[in-house]
């Protein structure tokens, strides 16, 4: 039997594969890691199809509301518009742009060089996936349904909240993340255990359970649409297609020709080197000028909007700095039992981004309902799970709601 297709699940803990023939038809899956794909490929042709689904705990899926014009005209914006959401920064992520619904932009986020590097372990054994999407984007925003295996679970919500979670952890923290009170729940399940041991008593109640149609949950996912759905191979990781060689040497040839011409606008070029160099000079001489200015400020990325952030916040009134603020947030943060990993004080914002780890997520709940108690704006950016720890982001207002 012929292979056509060749599905890839891609987790923090493994990767799992599905293989399938020309009508669709699974011939095997498995799971472990490239090694094990590999071999599980030898005699058989190339895959010609390869889709890629990354698992959203890694991946911040996200709508944002963006200016009434032309996508290609508001990019440059969109960094701006989600570092706010985010924990790290986000000049080392990588943003893919989604479907459009008017003023509404989805998005989706992910560290490059997580990115990278999977494309890199996956062209070493010889696979070029044209398609990277994320699980998650695959279930509908508009109703209560989950999808469940022995490994992993998918949940969305009709209130447009998705997430998920992994199999040791969905009884925990389903009850929390769900509510006690709410709708039914329509349930795929994909798993051969007992489905007791992944849902509460209370939640199972409310769940009408479904033996899914498809043989495994990456079924289900190879069986869906990728029509409006978010590919990460686009920009500067789109998938180069495989030319033939009439078109290589119709490149080849429209090379040289850029060659004859580059030459010939070389010879009429040196006003605009002369005016390029005193570009790197004046450059060097504004770093000089700002890091003069500013000496703490190390390695400014984007100086001109650095320059504009310093003169709007230089008329403003001067508040606590951020270890004062830090003194005022420390003790809701141990006696939650959380530990702090890393914090963001933007001054231009007036907050800061505190990095997170414990053992709960509710954790992480219980400090950001301590910190509005005190009468701070306290909003939960991502929530993780990695192995036994939870790790999250939570952005505070420094500035006292009245």
């Amino acid at each position: 039997m012929a292979l056509d297709r060749l599905i890839i699940h891609w987790r923090q803990t493994e990767i799992r594969w599905l293989l399938l023939d020309e009508f669709d038809h699974p011939i095997a899956e498995a799971s472990g890691d490239l090694t094990d794909l590999n071999r599980g490929l030898e005699g058989l042709d190339p895959p010609r199809r390869v889709d890629v689904f990354w698992s959203a705990d890694q991946v911040l899926l996200k709508t944002i509301e963006v200016p009434p014009k032309p996508t290609k005209s508001i990019l440059e914006a969109v960094p701006y518009l989600v570092e706010e959401s985010l924990a790290s920064d986000v000049f080392d992520c990588f943003i893919a742009i989604g479907p459009r619904e008017g003023n509404l932009l989805c998005v989706a986020v992910i560290a490059q060089d997580l990115l990278s590097d999977c494309l890199a372990q996956l062209t070493q054994i010889g696979i070029d996936p044209e398609f990277v999407g994320i699980d998650l984007d695959f279930l509908s925003q508009e109703e209560n349904l989950m999808l469940l295996d022995d490994r992993c679970g998918l949940i969305a919500l009709n209130s447009a909240t998705r997430f998920s979670l992994s199999a040791e952890h969905t009884k925990a923290q389903l009850d929390l993340l769900v509510g006690a009170e709410g709708p039914n729940f329509q349930v795929h399940y994909y798993g051969s255990a007992d489905i007791a041991a992944l849902i509460s008593a209370e939640l199972l109640a409310r769940c009408n359970i479904e033996q899914g149609v498809q043989s495994s949950l990456l079924a289900w996912l190879a069986s869906q649409s990728k029509t409006q759905r978010i590919n990460l191979r686009q920009g500067e990781f789109l998938r180069q297609e495989r030319n033939s060689a009439s078109r290589n040497s119709l490149k080849r040839l429209a090379s040289a020709a850029g060659w004859v011409l580059g030459l010939a606008l070389l010879s009429a070029g040196s006003q605009g080197l002369y005016l390029a160099s005193q570009a790197s000079e004046l450059e060097v001489k504004a770093r000089a000028l700002y890091s003069e200015v500013y000496p703490n400020d190390r390695n400014p990325r984007d100086l001109s909007r650095r320059w504009r952030s310093r003169l709007m916040s230089a008329g403003q009134k001067v508040g606590p700095n951020a270890g004062e603020w830090l003194n005022v947030i420390s003790q809701p943060i141990s006696q939650s039992g959380l530990q702090l990993n890393n914090l963001n004080y933007n001054a231009s914002r007036g907050d800061l981004v505190l990095q997170l780890s414990g053992q709960r997520s509710d954790q992480i709940m219980g400090l950001a309902k301590s910190l509005i108690e005190l009468g701070y704006s306290a909003e939960i950016g991502t929530i993780s799970q990695e192995r036994s720890e939870v790790r999250g982001s939570l952005r505070v207002q420094l500035e006292p709601s009245l």
